[in-house]
């Protein structure tokens, strides 16, 4: 009997043809968006990625993460990129002022915050370098008529919560 492996996948990844033909899809379960955070009450502004060279604002990034491949992508000096450890060790670079932007998907780094017991507002977005739709990405070996059940699960599962949301408005 075979097993069902999956992963979350976000669709805007690196080789894009190449990843969609390693998988089966089902989603979109998720949009996200990357995004240049500083700390609370911060002065700054930014408008473009331009604006935050002129300024010489380092930014804490995961090496190898989206945040990471975004800005170096966009031409954002080496010099002003703070790789940080891991997205917790990025929080308090931010938070301790040794850097003066994070690159990162905002949900999770207002998660993060409050998993390290802040609250989810000690981070403020300031500019979006990102947004894309995360999919669970399920093992191409998988029979695609279950593919096709998972899909239809899903769809019905998010209508079913869309309705409702829309039926608690009033």
């Amino acid at each position: 009997e075979q097993g069902l492996s999956v992963a979350v996948i976000r669709e805007d990844i690196g080789a894009q043809a190449l990843v969609e033909a390693q998988f089966h899809w089902v989603g979109p379960i998720a949009q996200d968006q990357v995004v240049l955070l500083a700390r609370r009450n911060t002065p700054l502004h930014i408008r473009s990625l331009d604006a935050a060279i002129e300024q010489g604002l380092s930014v804490a990034v995961i090496r190898e993460d989206i945040g990471a491949q975004a800005l170096v992508e966009a031409g954002y000096p080496e010099a002003l990129i703070r790789p940080a450890m891991d997205n917790r060790s990025a929080l308090h670079m931010l938070l301790h002022e040794r850097v003066d932007l994070w690159a990162y998907s905002a949900d999770v780094a207002k998660w993060i915050a409050e998993q390290e017991g802040y609250s989810k507002d000690i981070v403020t977005p300031l500019y979006t370098l990102s947004e894309s739709y995360l999919y669970f990405a399920i093992n191409p070996d998988t029979d695609p008529q279950l593919v096709a059940e998972l899909q239809h699960a899903f769809d019905s599962v998010t209508s079913f919560s869309a309705a409702t949301q829309v039926g608690s408005d009033g």
